[in-house]
């Protein structure tokens, strides 16, 4: 059982005392915010650096979440059989995606068309190890009798991330394209690498995070809670 009392404090609370919980909340948003941040601009970016049509430009989401999909089988089939650690799958799949924007960066400074369906392609397979990884690992990251306040603590850094990668790339759209202050493919390349930046900031996030540690911390206030207070959840020792 939760603990008692408002979810949104008790959430607040947890994000505050447990370092590890911190991280990954962070982890999680930075990850999410970086993989989106186009999602909204792929078309327009399509049409305005290659001049593709409406008909062509449709054709580009298709490509990264086919290779999203793929990516998720393969990884399931590949986990279970080789039992690969879940942060191995959430990091490979994050310096993967990394790459990938890298060369969609590449294609829109170099303006090479041919590099664009397998950039998103082969971003989208990397970006499906991640969610097979950053899944089982939001599971992991959990106590025993609140596991669904983590989980929702999970769910909203992932909404936070998705929510502020549309008005993101928004905005930066407007100040840099629509304003005039870059050429298109320039502003594209610095909005592609930056989302490449922020995966491997979010690489190195996940790799220092303990889950072992995270469970220690988690159950600690609870043991050292008086009588008279409403003490954390306590969670049972989870491997690193």
């Amino acid at each position: 059982m939760a603990p008692p009392g408002n979810p949104l404090v008790s959430a607040y609370k947890l994000l505050q005392q447990n370092p590890n919980t911190r991280a990954f909340f962070a982890f999680i948003f930075i990850a999410i915010f970086s993989i989106f941040l186009q999602e909204n601009i792929i078309e327009v970016f399509g049409a305005e650096v290659f001049a593709m049509t409406i008909a062509e430009t449709s054709t580009l989401q298709r490509f990264w979440g086919g290779g999203i999909l793929l990516g998720m089988v393969l990884t399931g089939i590949l986990s279970y059989a080789f039992k690969i650690s879940r942060k191995s799958l959430a990091i490979f799949g994050l310096i993967g995606a990394a790459a990938g924007f890298v060369m969609l960066g590449a294609s829109s400074m170099l303006e090479i068309q041919a590099l664009l369906k397998p950039s998103l392609f082969g971003m989208g397979i990397f970006i499906g190890v991640f969610n097979v990884g950053a899944l089982a690992l939001m599971m992991e990251m959990t106590v025993a009798n609140a596991t669904g306040l983590y989980m929702g603590l999970w769910g909203t850094a992932q909404a936070m991330g998705m929510g502020m990668s549309s008005v993101g790339s928004g905005t930066l759209h407007t100040t840099l394209i629509g304003s005039g202050l870059m050429a298109p493919k320039y502003a594209y390349t610095g909005i592609f690498l930056l989302e490449a930046a922020g995966l491997l900031v979010a690489g190195y996030i996940v790799y220092r995070i303990s889950i072992r540690k995270f469970a220690e911390s988690a159950s600690r206030p609870a043991e050292a809670a008086s009588p008279g207070r409403s003490p954390l959840p306590a969670g049972s020792t989870a491997s690193a």
